[in-house]
């Protein structure tokens, strides 16, 4: 009785688990060719993402509405992978 009721449990867990729809996107935006190695939400509900452009350090800020509203794109080749921020200004340090 007991392997039955974990057999069932298990079952149930792996298709409970399998959804075909992406419920948990809100909304998704491509710059280009590059990674993010840093993302999260900024005060004002937006969205703040560091890493690579094309090889170069990159940091944007963007409205959550998808709309950027603030661009870095290094003139040199590198990564941004950490940030600090507040309502004031934004931080950023990486590698060259």
């Amino acid at each position: 009785m007991r392997r039955l009721f974990v057999s069932s449990l298990i079952l149930l867990l792996i298709f409970s688990c399998r959804k075909e729809t992406d419920d948990f996107l809100i909304w998704q935006k491509s710059l280009g060719t590059g990674n993010a190695f840093y993302i999260a939400s900024s005060p004002d509900a937006g969205v703040i993402s560091a890493g690579t452009l094309n090889n170069k350090a990159y940091l944007g800020k963007f409205k959550n509405n998808t709309e950027t509203e603030m661009e870095y794109i290094s003139e040199s080749d590198g990564l941004f992978s950490s940030v600090w921020y507040n309502d004031s200004f934004i931080i950023a340090a990486g590698s060259s």
